[in-house]
């Protein structure tokens, strides 16, 4: 991808932008936006439902830095960390 991709979320009154990789997953999110959602929380993890369907990448991680956004693949979900989430979600 020659130039970058952005995007931008807009909680209540917080405004986030973020970078997306060079990945399926960001590609797929991409294709999808605009699009709206409702945050729900999970330990301290934020996380909104999504459009986007997909599968997990090889690369991917269960844990992410604070701050960071990841996609969870089994809720269809992007997800932003700002702490411990609670390990199962059964």
């Amino acid at each position: 991808m020659a130039d970058k991709r952005k995007l931008k979320m807009i909680i209540g009154p917080v405004k986030l932008e973020a970078e997306l990789f060079d990945t399926p997953t960001a590609h797929a999110i991409y294709a999808k936006l605009p699009f709206a959602s409702t945050a729900s929380t999970w330990g301290d993890e934020v996380y909104f439902a999504t459009p986007v369907h997909v599968g997990k990448e090889e690369d991917a991680r269960d844990v992410v830095n604070a701050g960071e956004l990841a996609f969870w693949v089994e809720g269809n979900s992007i997800a932003i960390g700002f702490g411990p989430a609670p390990v199962s979600r059964g």
